[in-house]
């Protein structure tokens, strides 16, 4: 069997567990999270170095990161199970925060658009799995 069609077959299995699962959760007045992808893993998959990883256990996870404004102050919180405080790594662009968390088998990396923060201000804090980022004070617009 050709890898063209391999890869055909794994859309249509996508497409199906996708549909599959959009009628369950709409019978219960649910639909799919945000950031839902189905990832059928095996054999050699190619692409570039943020792709995901042929070993399961090493999968990129890309987590929402949610975003609260609270005054002067901007809390970022991102469910990143298993990460380790040493392994995890804040990187800010302009207003982009991007997220690198490693730890339990799983490799974790999301970005968020930030209001305007002083970056200075960025303290974090993981605890049982949750990433929580805090700005002290916003930036005057």
């Amino acid at each position: 069997m050709s890898e063209e069609r391999k890869r055909d077959e794994f859309k249509e299995i996508e497409e199906m567990i996708r549909m599959i699962l959009e009628r369950t959760l709409r019978g219960q007045g649910e639909g799919l999270p945000p950031n839902f992808r189905i990832i059928i893993t095996g054999g050699e998959i190619t692409g570039g170095k943020d792709h995901v990883s042929a070993d399961p256990s090493r999968e990129v996870e890309e987590p929402a990161a949610e975003v609260y404004e609270d005054g002067d102050v901007i809390r970022v919180l991102v469910e990143v199970p298993g990460a380790v405080a040493e392994n995890t790594h804040l990187q800010i662009t302009g207003r982009v925060l991007r997220i690198y968390a490693d730890g339990g088998g799983c490799r974790y990396k999301t970005s968020v658009e930030l209001p305007p923060v002083q970056a200075d201000t960025m303290v974090s804090r993981l605890t049982h799995g949750v990433l929580e980022i805090t700005f002290g004070a916003r930036v005057p617009s």
